[in-house]
């Protein structure tokens, strides 16, 4: 059995990094999860992983990190794996938003006085007084 696990970061200018999502993939069920399939010791495997979903976006400037590390989340495996992974044929198939949508930055909360406040870098908050 080995694990492979993927993390994206939001790296902003001043080297600050945001955790974004990530994904994990037992190589053993590359195939599917219906049936486990054993490695073969040097042997290269084409394989495909999903991030999990996630609603972000990255601002102008930023860099994208794709790091292939991430205990404490999954447990190891039973017996140690080494696993080499060969870069020269990997994507990273990001969706994109061509367009903001000109209800979602008009929004209007529930709450008397609520409203969504955007910042020059995308993100947002909605103010609360729970006096």
């Amino acid at each position: 059995m080995a694990l492979v696990a993927v993390r994206l970061s939001d790296v902003a200018p001043d080297d600050k990094a945001t955790w974004v999502t990530y994904g994990l993939l037992n190589l053993t069920q590359r195939d599917g999860s219906e049936a486990a399939e054993a490695l073969e010791p040097d042997t290269r495997y084409r394989v495909e992983g999903t991030l999990n979903h996630i609603g972000h976006v990255f601002p102008a400037g930023n860099r994208l990190r794709v790091s292939t590390s991430y205990w404490p989340l999954a447990w190891p495996a039973p017996q140690p794996a080494r696993v080499t992974i060969h870069t020269g044929g990997s994507e990273l198939v990001l969706p994109e938003c061509l367009r903001r949508d000109a209800e979602l930055d008009a929004y209007e909360g529930e709450g008397e006085g609520e409203q969504r406040v955007f910042s020059e870098n995308g993100d947002y908050e909605i103010p609360r007084d729970f006096n």
